[in-house]
């Protein structure tokens, strides 16, 4: 089989990539996510920022939130994305560019990718942490993905926990994510200071500014918990974490001190889970080549 273009929708940026025959990734770049009130704008923007489709035998796209097998998008994700809700993604994509499609969630998609190339690969129970505007999630049983009743198994951001400051039960994912991060941050500095992305946080955490390492540290935090949960409850060989974020060495580092620190606390100094945090060998690109890992696989099964 061979080239696939492989675009994974996130809250912030949307990554295009084109994947060769041997999973390399020959063509990379990404575009921010528009701003837009219906999904036809948001698919024509979509398909209008494809580069190239010459010798492209299929697309294949990661998604936030539950996508069905048929490509139908059942829940809502990030702000901007809200428009898909409802929709059907691969047929959206497939009358605009004409050619096959499968669209798979994002973080699914990420531990395909890991399952069959990278971190995970071998293993017979795994699990995935995918840190993007939200906190997704992905279990794998021995060579493939767990899917569940819904195609809902694995979805970490959805783990619900009571907020005592407002009385209000809320996302996990909505803290662990990039979007939680900025949002506490924004909260805590006044109008002027306020930022947007992520990585401009990082940067002030780094110059040592008080409330960025406060806030940053916090966030880790919450990501360690969250991390000790998965491991208590599915108990994987190895939780691989990704999205963007896991690209920095200094945050691996701190996450798993962290998640050893927190561990040791809640068994009272016990350390006998052996579930090991790793970061995703192909760390950014996982959810790109998770989605043409998958749309291969569906070309296999269905003539479109």
């Amino acid at each position: 089989m061979g080239k696939i273009l492989a675009i994974d929708i996130g809250g912030t940026f949307i990554k295009y990539g084109i994947v060769e025959p041997d999973n390399d990734i020959s063509v990379k770049y990404k575009i921010r996510t528009p701003e837009v009130d219906t999904k036809e704008k948001f698919y024509d923007y979509l398909c209008e920022n494809i580069c190239e489709l010459e010798g492209v035998d299929g697309i294949g796209i990661s998604v936030p939130g539950l996508v069905d097998s048929d490509g139908n998008i059942r829940s809502y994700a990030a702000p901007r994305l809200n428009v898909l809700f409802g929709t059907n993604i691969t047929r959206e994509i497939r009358e605009r560019r004409l050619l096959p499609a499968a669209a798979i969630n994002d973080a699914k998609a990420a531990g395909l990718c890991e399952l069959k190339l990278g971190t995970a690969r071998g293993t017979k129970l795994s699990a995935f942490l995918i840190i993007g505007t939200g906190g997704g999630g992905c279990i794998c049983l021995e060579d493939d993905v767990f899917w569940g009743t819904d195609n809902f198994a694995g979805e970490f951001h959805f783990m619900a926990y009571f907020n005592e400051k407002n009385g209000d039960t809320m996302k996990v994912g909505r803290t662990t994510g990039m979007f939680g991060l900025i949002n506490r941050y924004n909260e805590s500095v006044d109008k002027n200071h306020q930022v947007s992305l992520g990585e401009e946080i990082i940067r002030r955490y780094f110059d040592g500014e008080e409330t960025a390492v406060r806030i940053v540290e916090e966030w880790i935090h919450r990501i360690a918990l969250q991390c000790l949960s998965i491991a208590v409850v599915v108990n994987p060989e190895v939780l691989c974490i990704g999205g963007g974020i896991s690209e920095e060495a200094w945050f691996i580092e701190r996450l798993k001190r962290e998640y050893r620190k927190v561990e040791g606390e809640h068994f009272e100094g016990e350390h006998f889970l052996s579930t090991h945090l790793e970061t995703c060998m192909y760390r950014n690109d996982s959810n790109l080549l998770g989605a043409a890992l998958y749309v291969r696989r569906k070309m296999k099964e269905v003539i479109y």
